[in-house]
């Protein structure tokens, strides 16, 4: 069953406003978040519920609208909550998020603050100059395990990139340094600098503040 079925069914609403509230959860939410995927499950929902939240066009929205993006917002967690078979997992006796499910929810949440945050810096593959939202990937440069809490959520400490060189550069087989110039790792041979296209050089300007990071990955590669 879908959602704006569910609405008019589960709800009493009626075919409009179930379409309107669809819409807000299909469509508008996109608008503010870059690659924004609708939720599946409830943690993926609260997730989206905590970020969203924290935004001000969202609040002005609310505002504006009466409420509407949050009574969709908050129509569609029940909607998922139904729906998922194991949701009794995710909470404890006070139906609350158990130890667990709150740790997943924060470390998504750092997850999708980082990325929103990178876009604001610059919203394309530094590389390939890609910018298709949805299909670029937030990559930590000094590694998410490696860094202090501040560097997990620190934009300057991230590039988007597209999927083929962030695995590249999440395997340390290439890095950029302050200047531009891609350091490539002897692992790689002629073939794969042909295969993946990597060019010798890119024309973007780091600011300042990406360059300890940048030292630090580039220190990674054997070269």
């Amino acid at each position: 069953m879908s959602f704006s079925q569910w609405l008019i069914e589960n709800k009493n609403l009626s075919e409009a406003t179930a379409q309107k509230y669809d819409l807000v959860i299909r469509n508008r939410i996109k608008e503010w978040l870059p690659s924004y995927e609708l939720p599946q499950n409830y943690i993926d929902y609260e997730v989206l519920k905590r970020d969203i939240e924290d935004l001000d066009i969202y609040k002005e929205r609310n505002s504006v609208g009466n409420n509407m993006y949050s009574a969709a917002l908050k129509h569609y967690g029940n909607f998922l909550k139904e729906k998922q078979s194991n949701i009794d997992e995710i909470f404890d006796l006070k139906n609350n998020f158990n130890v667990e499910a709150e740790r997943m929810i924060n470390v998504r949440l750092q997850q999708h603050r980082f990325r929103r945050k990178l876009f604001l810096i610059h919203d394309h593959c530094i590389i390939t100059g890609y910018s298709k939202n949805n299909l670029l990937i937030a990559s930590h440069i000094k590694p998410w395990s490696k860094s202090t809490d501040d560097e997990k959520i620190d934009p300057y400490n991230g590039l988007l990139l597209t999927p083929n060189f962030d695995k590249l550069f999440d395997k340390n087989l290439i890095s950029i340094d302050f200047h531009g110039k891609i350091i490539l790792s002897r692992e790689l041979n002629s073939i794969d600098i042909e295969f993946f296209k990597i060019p010798k050089k890119i024309d973007f300007k780091f600011n300042n503040q990406h360059r300890k990071y940048l030292e630090y990955h580039n220190a990674l590669v054997e070269q």
